[in-house]
């Protein structure tokens, strides 16, 4: 009985340290939302007003600028498309191409292996590096702010 009352009590810690944790992230993504609104409002300007740089006079930073950022969609449905693609535009696509291990399908086969084989994590060569840890995971929890979010959220898009 001992112990289980320490888990509780422990188990009340870290109500208490998610709760803090919630209402802070809560604040954080609310000011992040509020930067990324403005930022957006001094492109549009900078845009219109044909202003690529300028130098502001508070000493907050040194030099404000415009810049392009670029995206493309590169995926398993269609990387053999783009692959056809770099050959035709390019002569060559191997400039473009990396292959790598997936990380995630590794990890999920040796979880596997640990879990259900009952190998060891040192069973491993060491350049895998292969560790585990216990954690805590909190099924079901319920974040008393979210409401809070959820009204944040349709106010703005009032």
């Amino acid at each position: 009985m001992h112990q289980k009352s320490k888990i509780e009590k422990l188990y009340e810690d870290y109500c208490e340290g998610r709760k803090k944790y919630e209402r802070a992230k809560m604040h954080a993504d609310a000011c992040y939302s509020d930067l990324e609104s403005i930022k957006s409002k001094m492109i549009d300007e900078m845009l219109n007003s044909k202003i690529r740089a300028f130098d502001p006079s508070n000493g907050e930073c040194t030099r404000i600028g415009l810049r392009r950022e670029f995206s493309c969609s590169v995926t398993k449905e269609n990387t053999q498309q783009i692959r056809d693609w770099l050959l035709t535009q390019y002569g060559d696509d191997m400039p473009f191409v990396k292959e790598v291990v997936d990380k995630a399908a590794l990890i999920f086969q040796l979880k596997k292996e640990v879990e259900e084989a009952n190998f060891d994590v040192d069973d491993y060569p060491e350049f895998l590096k292969v560790s585990t840890r216990p954690n805590v995971v909190a099924y079901g929890w319920k974040n008393p702010w979210a409401h809070l979010r959820k009204e944040t959220t349709e106010e703005e898009a009032s």
